[in-house]
């Protein structure tokens, strides 16, 4: 039987009416408390929602989830008309949802400017502190909305952040509001032929009106992109250029264009980033919400991850599928339990979120971590859950110890396998992490499986064996390994041949390669196994991976500009043995579509240094950066490439540690790669480029920089 709901979504006045006028509980309220104007409102249909006023619904009854009222939702859809009927009817403009906000809160967070005035003229509170103790200002200037801020200031709220003026504030709103392209400039991560690098450079800076006068003389802004196949409405996003991200949607920019190593979307760039005008103005154009990455993530992942409660309302909304697995067969809730998020939990679960069966057990992670509120919510929506997780409490002991017959006994008593311990890893994990040989060979033949990954690293019991060195356990492994096994990627997109190369396990190299391990493959940030071996100054290796087919001409980043920095002349004899030749069809690259771009770092090039790489295709010239291994961030650590013999710089006598060589009064933020040490402030970073300089402590040339909690 259709109900008041449908009636009411569908805007069928005359069905309405007939079932309101046969008794029907107009006030009747689903699971939600949402109410048939609730349904009216949130379809934009303006007949049902005068109807229902007319007969006597309440206007101010809040949902349970959000706590919102009719009033907030015409807020959302940006619906005047809607707004005006509700006001008119008595709706409260006040009434505050779970966050303590009114509806002036709420077109501010939903990208709404124009309302703002509609509802201060309506009596809204515009000076109002919602539960964290900020203003609707203070949320516009987080948000770094322009239109906001100018809105509220125009209604005549006093410039205040949390319920304090604050002469900060307006300091914040006077600067250009680029999303922090200052900041990312420095460590953006571009390689682009001379003139597109021009023009990232504008978008990425908010030269809205160099943009408008570029698309005048006809540039093609679908075809514009960097060997990353970012366009230019990847870059505008990322930097948070508002005003471009407008201009380039206005002329056909493509929304749903995905990089090609994260398979990123603008729509996922602007969730990550958290820049709300943004993420409206791309789903007001047709953003597709289920937009996978690499990962097999959609959009929400993305709102849980970074706790976007704003845009993650808007894709439940919309219709985001609150289930979908990931390719290691996660779904967002999930993400929420791992970030003891109690808020994102209860709101997954309310619009139909499940726990996946899986290796991953929820309550166990949330029970662990001491999340006991969550680790109840779990257990009574799945108590199954919560019954799995009866590991032996001496399990890991028991592996560590090598203890054969106890772990047998434990076995034949019963317990799962395939579960995960968020620090321990599965049985196998740990067994292989200890070496204990007779652990690994009896959970093998108990059926375990040898593909599980942990929660940490997302690392196979056999990267954890290479880590470990553990000779044995990794021989077991390798017994019945296959090509699937050796080239599972961990959360760097790193196969087991990475951990080999590291390891500088020659004979284990050779055994992956002959199990079929891909040799021409990628991690996040773009570096072969090749690459590692070069860095590393493993000569033997080296050669082994160029004499079994390592393509040097595939490289993003050149192992032998590598080897050539470093003056490792054997090193340039072996990767210089064989003829390079240029192959423009990247088919090497294939692969980093199963990867993704962990991390931009940003590259050390200079006007004074003449060392920058040009490969040339037919009449294609790229221009490389000279500091080809600038994806040693977050992969070396602490590796010697060398010492700068020739330039050396003198600390001053009364320098204070802790602050910037350069300005010696700013705190040092920026650690150099690889040697780490922390020596400049992220204002000085160009100047001290710009010096050519080694690390100041140790003498290590630097081929990156990254801020110092990364």
């Amino acid at each position: 039987m259709t109900s008041l709901f449908d009636y009411a979504a569908k805007d069928d006045v005359f069905n309405l009416k007939k079932l309101i006028n046969s008794g029907a509980d107009i006030n009747r309220t689903n699971e939600n408390n949402e109410t048939a104007l609730h349904f009216a409102v949130v379809k934009g249909n303006v007949k049902a929602t005068r109807l229902l006023i007319s007969c006597g619904a309440n206007l101010n009854i809040q949902t349970a989830v959000f706590g919102e009222t009719p009033l907030h939702l015409a807020v959302q859809q940006n619906n005047r008309e809607l707004i005006n009927l509700l006001l008119d009817a008595g709706a409260d403009p006040n009434v505050k949802n779970c966050d303590d906000e009114g509806p002036i809160f709420t077109a501010i967070r939903w990208g709404n400017p124009d309302i703002i005035s509609l509802l201060a003229d309506r009596g809204c509170i515009l000076n109002d502190v919602n539960k964290f103790g900020q203003t609707p200002y203070g949320v516009a200037t987080h948000f770094q909305s322009r239109k906001s801020t100018s809105a509220l200031v125009s209604c005549g709220v006093t410039p205040q952040i949390s319920g304090v003026p604050s002469i900060l504030s307006l300091d914040k709103m006077n600067k250009p509001l680029v999303g922090g392209s200052e900041k990312k400039k420095v460590f953006g991560f571009r390689q682009s032929p001379p003139g597109i690098s021009d023009l990232f450079e504008v978008v990425s800076t908010n030269q809205v009106q160099v943009l408008q006068d570029q698309l005048k003389k006809g540039i093609k802004i679908n075809e514009v992109a960097n060997f990353n196949k970012e366009t230019l409405l990847h870059s505008a996003v990322l930097y948070g250029s508002t005003d471009c991200v407008e201009v380039l949607i206005q002329n056909g920019a493509l929304v749903n264009e995905k990089t090609e190593f994260g398979l990123e979307s603008p729509l996922q760039i602007a969730i990550r980033e958290g820049f709300f005008d943004i993420f409206f103005l791309l789903i007001r154009n047709g953003a597709d919400i289920e937009s996978e990455n690499c990962d097999g993530e959609t959009p929400i992942f993305q709102a849980v991850k970074a706790n976007r409660i704003e845009m993650f309302r808007v894709l439940v909304r919309r219709g985001a599928d609150v289930n979908h697995q990931n390719v290691s067969g996660f779904t967002p809730i999930n993400f929420a339990v791992l970030a003891s998020n109690k808020f994102m939990v209860e709101a997954l679960l309310f619009y139909g979120a499940t726990f996946p069966q899986g290796q991953f057990n929820p309550y166990m992670f949330a029970f662990k971590a001491g999340d006991d509120e969550i680790a109840n919510i779990i257990q009574c929506e799945s108590p199954n859950l919560a019954e799995e997780t009866r590991l032996p409490p001496n399990l890991f002991q028991i592996i560590k110890a090598n203890n054969m017959d106890e772990l047998q006994a434990l076995i034949t008593k019963g317990f799962r396998l395939d579960l995960v311990d968020s620090l321990e890893g599965s049985p196998l994990h740990c067994a292989c992490r200890a070496d204990a040989i007779d652990c690994v060979k009896l959970l093998i033949e108990s059926g375990a499986d040898v593909n599980i990954i942990d929660i940490q690293n997302r690392e196979t019991p056999f990267m954890t064996a290479i880590n470990s060195q553990s000779e044995q356990s990794i021989r077991e492994l390798l017994q019945n390994a296959d090509a699937d096994l050796v080239n599972v990627r961990n959360k760097e997109g790193e196969t087991s041949l990475f951990y080999a190369v590291r390891k500088n396990n020659y004979n284990l190299v050779m055994d992956l390669v002959t199990k079929g391990a891909e040799i021409n493959t990628y991690n996040n940030n773009g570096v072969t196994p090749l690459y590692v071996a070069t860095g590393l100054k493993y000569t033997d290796i080296a050669r082994y991976l160029m004499d079994n087919g390592a393509d040097i001409t595939c490289e993003i980043h050149q192992s032998i500009k590598l080897a050539q920095d470093m003056n490792e002349r054997e090193l340039v004899d072996v990767l210089s043995s064989k003829p390079v030749t240029r192959d423009n069809s990247r088919t090497a690259r294939s692969d980093l579509r199963k990867s993704r771009l962990g991390s931009r770092c940003t590259t050390a090039s200079t006007q004074g240094r003449q060392s920058s790489l040009t490969m040339r295709s037919g009449n294609t010239t790229l221009n490389n950066s000279s500091t080809l291994a600038n994806a040693l961030a977050n992969t070396y650590g602490t590796i010697t490439l060398g010492r700068d013999e020739e330039k050396t710089f003198q600390l001053p006598e009364n320098f204070q540690e802790g602050l910037c060589v350069v300005c010696q009064r700013n705190k040092a933020t920026q650690k150099l790669i690889p040697c780490n040490h922390v020596c400049t402030c992220h204002g000085c970073i160009k100047q001290f480029i710009e010096m050519q300089i080694p690390c100041p402590f140790c003498g290590l040339k630097f081929y990156a920089t990254k801020p110092a909690g990364e």
